[in-house]
């Protein structure tokens, strides 16, 4: 097992086999100041726009976070969904799905004693 460590090693650095290192496109922060936050999903759609789900806690009750960002990086808009159920805890988007027509709509779940799943759809506006 030691050899084929040894030998994976070596391939991974043989000289030419990356072509160049990646360069960097855009970075983007977003923080609100709370104590907690998180993304948990991302995904991109047919007109280079990028989702970003996450959560928001603010206090004890934790909120969904949806950012959408354009090509070069600039946020478009934010949602925070609140919902009602105050838990203690973050609630947690577990998918995120681009449309055709630059919407998303996102599938999380709500931290009670219930678990409870909510599907929010938001448009392109």
């Amino acid at each position: 097992m030691t050899k084929f460590y040894f030998l994976l090693a070596c391939i991974l650095n043989l000289p030419g086999v990356y072509a160049s290192s990646p360069n960097l496109i855009w970075h983007q922060t977003y923080g609100i100041s709370t104590d907690n936050q998180k993304v948990s999903v991302m995904a991109v759609d047919n007109y280079d726009n990028m989702f970003a789900a996450g959560y928001v806690n603010f206090g004890t009750n934790g909120n969904i976070l949806v950012n959408e960002y354009d090509g070069l990086g600039h946020i478009k808009w934010n949602r925070i969904y609140n919902n009602t159920y105050p838990s203690g805890k973050p609630d947690q988007p577990v998918a995120l799905f681009p449309d055709n027509q630059a919407g998303v709509t996102v599938v999380a779940y709500i931290n009670t004693q219930a678990v409870l799943t909510h599907i929010l759809r938001y448009d392109a506006s």
